[in-house]
């Protein structure tokens, strides 16, 4: 049991250390994607992503869909 728990935090700081090695664009839409909030600093973003991995839930942002009309053009 003690070897799990070492391994599952070991395994939560390396995946720490690769996100916050993604630009903030990126990680902007990561947010997006995950229907998460997309405001705050880098560390508030990566937290937020994090606790996303750990324990998946929605905010219920919803996300934009887009609406085309007759002559082709896309209107958001």
């Amino acid at each position: 049991m003690l070897l799990y728990y070492i391994l599952y935090i070991f395994s939560y700081y390396i995946l720490l250390y690769y996100i916050f090695r993604i630009n903030l664009p990126v990680l902007k839409t990561w947010c997006t994607m995950l229907r998460l909030a997309t405001g705050g600093s880098k560390d508030t973003i990566v937290d937020r992503i994090m606790e996303y991995l750990l324990k998946p839930t929605s905010e219920g942002k919803d996300i934009k869909e887009k609406k085309s009309t007759e002559s082709g053009k896309i209107y958001t």
